[in-house]
């Protein structure tokens, strides 16, 4: 019966609309992407979806979805425990630290898988994530005020260090020499040699089988490992691992102009720990509707003030070309578009908050917020492996606008189907519970 209750009273902590943030972020994103998959598909001879008008209303939903690292940072703070001196408290590093290194390797493991085995070595959004959030939790024990040091510290040196940085870029990119030892075997032998060190583990603790059969598993996964690791010391290197293996440490602080990496630590962490601090204003405010309204204000006046100075070159600004919108949003790494990103979070937080409290916190809108990762790993897969099918089965236009709506409708349907596995496997706990 005790179990029962807990199952029936979840407990009611206050989200501050970080469930309705998150969702109009993704939500944008989706959009984006779905332009993205049709203009980024070069299978077709004419394009309906590369008119000007379509470019820039693509620009302005990649511009939103640049804003989902920032609630990242957001997220983190609804997590953290703060004490009355304003530093985080209570971190459970080996947790942490477990987690982001599992998320980064998991990043690296999804590229190389979907696209190619050199992906492994290129610098992406969940690896700037993980570095980002331990970073940020190391800093904050010393208080907020550090945070906000450096948070605007990255913003402000970034152009002097994408400054200094390209000039290695250029000269690591012309002089490429593949070396005899196998980089990419030696890295994924490794990775082998990790999984099956956990695997022996849990096995050598676990109750589930008998000693005898303990030993035969032992020797079949002893062989398997001898066998994988071999077959991986035989690969070879390519030109684009070796590239972007050496290019990597700059991919990491400011990625690159080649596009091997991108979000760079430089200036896209900084963003990140501002989403984390402005939240942390929201929780100490305790939502107070004058805060919340100067919150709107800022944010509004970060808009205008981009769209004042920048907006007749706002394409020039993103990096945006008739072919590829968003990896040119993507690939840009001036501090101009943080003012943007900072100033739609800024006025999208109080707006969120405001729906919270109308009561729109809920269904589908909680379910796209926790979907983030399974529709960033849906999305990836869409556009690795479903464009040659559809060039397939429908060549033209036709295949070009069924590509996009199949991509739209099937990754907003996405958080509605997950939302079913869990919700079945609470009804078998709760009926065995009530059992009890």
């Amino acid at each position: 019966m005790h179990i029962q209750r807990r199952l029936e009273t979840p407990a009611s902590a206050p989200t501050y609309g970080i469930h309705i943030l998150k969702a109009w972020m993704i939500f944008f994103q989706i959009l984006a992407h779905a332009h993205l998959w049709a203009v980024g598909t070069n299978s077709f001879l004419t394009n309906p979806f590369a008119d000007p008008i379509w470019i820039y209303i693509a620009m302005g939903f990649g511009c939103f979805g640049m804003v989902v690292p920032m609630t990242a940072g957001a997220v983190l703070r609804m997590i953290c425990t703060a004490d009355k001196n304003n530093r985080v408290v209570n971190i459970d590093w080996r947790s942490m630290i477990t987690t982001m290194l599992l998320l980064a390797l998991f990043e690296s493991t999804k590229d190389a898988f979907f696209y190619d085995l050199s992906a492994f070595f290129m610098w992406n959004v969940l690896h700037l994530i993980a570095v980002t959030v331990l970073l940020m939790l190391f800093i904050a024990q010393f208080g907020m005020r550090w945070l906000w040091s450096a948070a605007l510290t990255i913003l402000f040196i970034t152009p002097f260090v994408i400054r200094s940085l390209d000039p290695y870029e250029t000269l690591l990119t012309k002089s490429l020499i593949t070396p005899d030892w196998p980089l990419q075997g030696i890295v994924f032998a490794g990775i082998l040699t990790l999984i099956a060190g956990v695997l022996r583990t849990k096995l050598t603790h676990s109750n589930a089988f008998m000693p005898k059969h303990k030993k035969r598993m032992m020797i079949v996964l002893a062989l398997s490992w001898l066998l994988a690791t071999i077959g991986c010391l035989q690969m070879r290197n390519g030109i684009m691992t070796i590239s972007a293996f050496k290019t990597l440490w700059i991919g990491a602080l400011a990625g690159t102009h080649s596009g091997l990496h991108i979000w760079g630590f430089f200036p896209w962490a900084g963003t990140i720990m501002l989403g984390f601090l402005i939240y942390d204003l929201i929780i100490r405010a305790h939502s107070k509707p004058i805060f919340i309204a100067c919150l709107f204000v800022c944010g509004t006046i970060l808009l205008a003030y981009f769209y004042y100075e920048f907006g007749p070159d706002t394409a020039m600004i993103l990096g945006v070309t008739k072919r590829s919108v968003l990896s040119g949003i993507y690939l840009n790494r001036q501090p101009a578009l943080a003012i943007l990103i900072i100033g739609l979070f800024c006025t999208m937080a109080p707006v969120s908050y405001l729906l919270m409290r109308l009561g729109c916190e809920r269904g589908y809108v909680i379910a796209l917020s926790r979907s983030i990762l399974w529709i960033y790993i849906y999305q990836t897969s869409l556009l690795a492996i479903a464009p040659p099918y559809f060039k397939k089965w429908l060549p033209g236009d036709e295949g070009l606008i069924a590509y996009a709506i199949f991509a739209l409708a099937s990754s907003l349907a996405l958080p509605l189907i997950l939302q079913r596995i869990p919700f079945r496997i609470h009804l078998q706990i709760k009926k065995r519970a009530a059992e009890v």
